[in-house]
């Protein structure tokens, strides 16, 4: 097998947990807000939640592609094994 570039799966995997944090901000959720008692509804845009989270996917996947044994260190600082990620978009993006 060629060798991994490390970088590009560091910058890859660096630019998929970022598109999954925007996802997070798109997402649906309650918020406070200063002098309100109770939280209201954000209902975000479901539109561009899943977009970021189809862009997660996808960067993950070019990762794993490039680096299939996951010999790259960056692969030992993710937070969550790629298997678990993996599962999450198939379960949520119906991939």
């Amino acid at each position: 097998m060629a060798d991994v570039d490390a970088a590009f799966i560091a910058r890859t995997l660096d630019a998929s947990r970022r598109q999954h944090a925007i996802y997070r901000t798109f997402s649906p959720r309650m918020t406070s807000l200063p002098g309100q008692p109770q939280p209201t509804a954000d209902m975000g845009d479901a539109d561009q939640a899943f977009a970021a989270l189809s862009q997660a996917h996808d960067l993950r996947a070019q990762a794993h592609a490039n680096d299939p044994d996951h010999t790259a260190p960056a692969w030992a600082l993710e937070p969550v094994p790629h298997a678990e990620m993996m599962a999450y978009y198939a379960h949520v993006l119906g991939v």
